[in-house]
């Protein structure tokens, strides 16, 4: 199987999981009150980073070679850092949330999903060099 088409697998299974987790936590407890929103918005824009950054990461990997991996494996996860800190810094200072557990939901799907890229780039390396 394509390596981007089991990735998109893997990460459209993380997501539904994760999808699942925040709607039983939000309809069940009181946990995500005042940020609910901040939540889905947080998945759906790491899921598409992250797929973004694989992708970034296989077409840096086809036009370069493994010799380069350490190079588009650091360009692609300060993408992602950076992204990220964007994301956060527009609901702290633009839209402030006043609630602030909110970044706790935000780190934890940050961790999941960018242990879901970085164990699907060591498959490819690893993959590669085979």
């Amino acid at each position: 199987m394509n390596l981007f088409k089991r990735f998109l697998l893997k990460i459209g299974t993380v997501t539904s999981l994760a999808a699942i987790v925040v709607n039983v936590l939000q309809t069940q407890t009181k946990l995500f009150d005042g940020f609910g929103f901040f939540v889905w918005y947080s998945l759906f824009f790491l899921a598409a980073l992250t797929l973004f950054s694989f992708a970034l990461l296989l077409r840096g990997l086809a036009m370069k070679g493994n010799e380069f991996f350490m190079q588009y494996f650091g360009a692609m996860f300060g993408l992602k850092v950076f992204s990220a800190l964007i994301f956060v810094c527009y609901f702290i200072y633009v839209q402030p949330i006043k609630n602030t557990n909110f970044v706790l939901p935000f780190f934890v799907l940050y961790f999941l999903f960018t242990g879901l890229l970085v164990t699907e780039a060591r498959n490819v390396l690893t993959a590669s060099k085979k």
